[in-house]
Parts: C-alpha cells; sequence; structure tokens
C-alpha cells in the first residue's frame, strides 16, 4: 500500500483540479512487496490521454482490468519488484506478461505468480517450486489485456 503525508502535497488548497484530486510530490511504498506501473489510455473520442497509475495490489489491478471499456484501457503493465524477489538486490521494473493466483488443491490462494518479458517468474508463494497439487488462474495477461 502507498502512503503519503500531508507534507508532501503539492500547491493545498491552490490547485485547479477537480474535486476530490489532490497532487504530491511523492508516496511512500510501505511494505517491500511487487506493485505495478500501468499506462492507461482515455479516449474521449477528439484526443486519447495516457496516465500512468501505480497499483500496489492485486486486487486493484483486478478492478483496473474489469473496468476496461472501448473509452479506457490498459497500454502498458509493468511489474516493480523488490531486490529479495528478483534476486538482482535491488528494486527493478519489468515489462509484465501475466499474472496468475497460485491455488492449492482446496481452491484457496496461496499467492501470486508473475511472469515478466525477460522470461523469468516470480512468486509470492511460499511454496517454490509449485507443488504438483498446486494449480494457478491468470488474472492477467498482456495478450488479452494490454492494447496498443
Amino acid at each position: 500500500m502507498f502512503k503519503t503525508s500531508r507534507n508532501a502535497e503539492l500547491l493545498p488548497g491552490l490547485s485547479t483540479a477537480p474535486d476530490g484530486v489532490q497532487f504530491w510530490s511523492y508516496v511512500e511504498l510501505e511494505m517491500t512487496w511487487p506493485w505495478f506501473y500501468l499506462q492507461i489510455v482515455e479516449d474521449d473520442g477528439n484526443a486519447a490521454f495516457r496516465s500512468m497509475l501505480m497499483v500496489p495490489s492485486v486486487p486493484l489491478l483486478e478492478q483496473i482490468i474489469a473496468a476496461q471499456t472501448d473509452h479506457a484501457w490498459l497500454e502498458q503493465a509493468y511489474l516493480v519488484n523488490p531486490g529479495h524477489m528478483n534476486k538482482a538486490g535491488r528494486w527493478m521494473m519489468e515489462p509484465l506478461l501475466e499474472v496468475s493466483s497460485i491455488r492449492d488443491a482446496q481452491g484457496n490462494e496461496l499467492g501470486h505468480q508473475y511472469r515478466v518479458e525477460s522470461g523469468r517468474t516470480y512468486s509470492t508463494s511460499a511454496s517454490q517450486p509449485l507443488d504438483t497439487r498446486m494449480s494457478t488462474h491468470v488474472i492477467f495477461s498482456a495478450a488479452s489485456h494490454l492494447r496498443g
């Protein structure tokens, strides 16, 4: 989850942004867990506007996928993963190909598996490698969910 500090707010009370919108000079990530950096396109019929979303969780990624329309869609997706996960000793941002939930034989979710463009696969499941009694369910697929 990302958090902010009131000290990081830009132009408090002076912004001409729509109600409820605030601008921040920085956000903080509370944990060393993977997150997503997504490019979304919004097309009003006259022009396409692109913006980047910092998405801290798989459930929120699922909501964004479900909310896509002919006028708002995902164009790019990246996995931002910590050094303990990617074994590089530093945070890395990699083009995301797939996110799957890992489930046990009873269907209980045990974690997530992430496949990136380099061919590497990362997991938040404690069971490494996947046990034969486990299954995966695709949540995000670049081939299915990205439009470019």
